[in-house]
């Protein structure tokens, strides 16, 4: 899945920021970062910014929410303390590890290995954005923001292409900020089964991203970074032709929903399993020990990936068990064992 997220970038001068919400793992935080394609890392909480900045050495790293308290604020002001360049800019981009070195801050020598943190994060709206700026200024950093922009799944994001510019310009007037572009995801669309339906989504979202950047290119607010995208959409929305980045999370493992989109794993493949034991094998039903605790089903039931189960209805058998039915239904070869 590496190697094909890859192939897929290589020529569109495009860069991926992968989402680590699907693994919230430092280890594939940091074996994601090796990637030629990828330039950083898209983290959802200011917990997983602080895991990949610390235990990931991810220096260039995007928060994709907004974050609205004053401890979660102070968390990531923190960090560009900590881990930012000796001028306190943490909104610039950087070398990736293995090429210009920088010191921390701190002037840790263990740090000389690697370049000084970027971190940016996503907000909506003028009074957060003034209180953050407040924060960084105080500490003698500048964080980097993206205003988002609401593109279809109505959740966060300012709602029209003047509301991204007036935001954008309050951030480029607050000291300790610094503006940086746009993020415009639609996640709704990520699990639509139809190809084609997702591919008119993305020129749907490209439209508005492309309206709202060339306001603010207009008023000298060029945006630095257009970013959006997830498994399900990134190849269509590079197509498009407005973002610079693009942020699948899901791809690295796959699952069950993502298999049951058109494409099913053509793109990518299944990369991550359960193994569970036969604990009851009935003449109508096999028995499982791997129940709601093993796994979620939030996005449905998972599957048996192959050998002679595959294919048979699998229904949840609570905490700890699964059950998968060898009715008339089942294969043959199911209903043979």
């Amino acid at each position: 899945n590496e190697a094909r997220l890859v192939e897929l970038l290589k020529d569109t001068g495009v860069t991926a920021r992968p989402h680590v919400k699907s693994h919230k793992s430092s280890y594939f935080g940091r074996r994601q970062l090796k990637s030629p394609v990828v330039r950083g890392l898209s983290c959802a909480t200011v917990d997983e910014v602080e895991a990949m900045v610390r235990d990931a050495d991810a220096r260039d790293v995007l928060l994709t929410n907004e974050v609205v308290t004053n401890d979660k604020l102070s968390r990531l002001v923190d960090l560009c303390v900590e881990f930012g360049p000796q001028d306190g800019d943490c909104s610039r981009a950087h070398a990736k590890p293995g090429g210009k070195t920088a010191q921390r801050r701190g002037g840790s020598a263990a740090a000389t290995a690697l370049p000084p943190l970027r971190l940016m994060v996503c907000v909506d709206d003028a009074e957060v954005a003034s209180e953050l700026g407040a924060l960084a200024s105080e500490r003698g950093v500048t964080v980097g923001c993206l205003v988002e922009l609401n593109v279809g799944q109505n959740r966060c994001g300012v709602d029209s292409a003047e509301e991204v510019l007036a935001l954008a310009q309050h951030v480029a007037g607050v000291e300790g900020l610094r503006f940086c572009g746009v993020q415009g995801y639609q996640g709704a669309c990520q699990h639509e089964r139809s190809a084609a339906a997702r591919a008119q989504i993305s020129q749907q979202v490209a439209a508005q991203l492309r309206a709202a950047c060339d306001m603010l290119t207009a008023a000298d607010l060029k945006p630095e970074i257009v970013t959006g995208g997830g498994t399900g959409s990134f190849v269509h929305d590079v197509a498009a032709g407005v973002l610079t980045e693009v942020q699948p999370g899901s791809y690295l493992f796959m699952d069950v929903d993502y298999g049951a989109n058109e494409e099913g794993f053509s793109l990518f493949q299944p990369a991550l399993f359960v193994l569970s034991t036969v604990i009851s094998a009935r003449p109508t039903r096999v028995v499982l020990d791997a129940g709601l605790k093993s796994h979620s089903i939030e996005s449905g039931l998972p599957r048996v990936l192959d050998g002679p189960l595959a294919g048979c209805a699998v229904r949840n058998g609570g905490d700890e068990h699964m059950v998968v039915d060898l009715g008339a239904d089942a294969p043959a070869a199911a209903r043979a064992l």
